[in-house]
């Protein structure tokens, strides 16, 4: 007989993590890689970096000031431990010389002359609400004016005050008022 093959673990242990830059000046960071199962963050190793800037190729782009343009960089930085990403997964490395830092362009432009989305959602959010109020008013104006007035009528029309004369009194009264309900259904 032959040995059995070992069977390959069908559900091998995948961790989920994130790649964020820890900006520290306005176009320069350190790339940290987060692991959501313990909430820890170590830095990237310098042999990661073609993993890193496939995944991360827009990070000078999506910041704010910044231009598109990235330069990955490496000298004279060092970190007790670090990550390194692998095609098929990470690995803890420790003492590493260098770890992978980003610097991207400074926009030429100065920051407050970049467009303010942020800004232009909140008008946008005003100026909804306030049309919105308007149409509120504009359709009570009209829907509650008849019904007020329908309303008034039927309650005065409930109450009618008749006078029954001193000859017409059944109680010996000088004068009497009968208030009669009519129920209108």
């Amino acid at each position: 007989t032959t040995p059995a093959l070992p069977t390959p673990n069908p559900n091998p242990d995948i961790k989920v993590g994130i790649l964020k830059v820890n900006w520290k000046n306005k176009c320069e960071g350190t790339v940290q890689l987060y692991f959501s199962f313990n909430d820890t963050s170590l830095p990237v190793s310098y042999r990661s970096e073609e993993q890193v800037s496939k995944i991360l190729k827009n990070v000078c782009k999506d910041r704010k000031g910044c231009e598109d343009e990235s330069e990955w960089l490496h000298p004279g930085t060092e970190a007790k431990k670090c990550y390194t990403i692998h095609a098929n997964g990470t690995s803890i490395k420790s003492k590493c010389k260098t770890i992978i830092r980003v610097k991207c362009k400074v926009y030429l432009f100065l920051i407050e002359e970049l467009p303010d989305f942020e800004g232009q959602l909140a008008a946008c959010k005003v100026v909804i609400a306030l049309l919105s109020i308007v149409l509120l008013v504009l359709l009570l104006m009209r829907f509650t004016k008849p019904t007020v007035m329908a309303l008034q009528k039927r309650l005065s029309d409930r109450r009618q005050h008749h006078w029954v004369g001193p000859t017409q009194s059944h109680s010996g009264e000088s004068h009497t008022f009968i208030f009669t309900d009519l129920l209108l259904s």
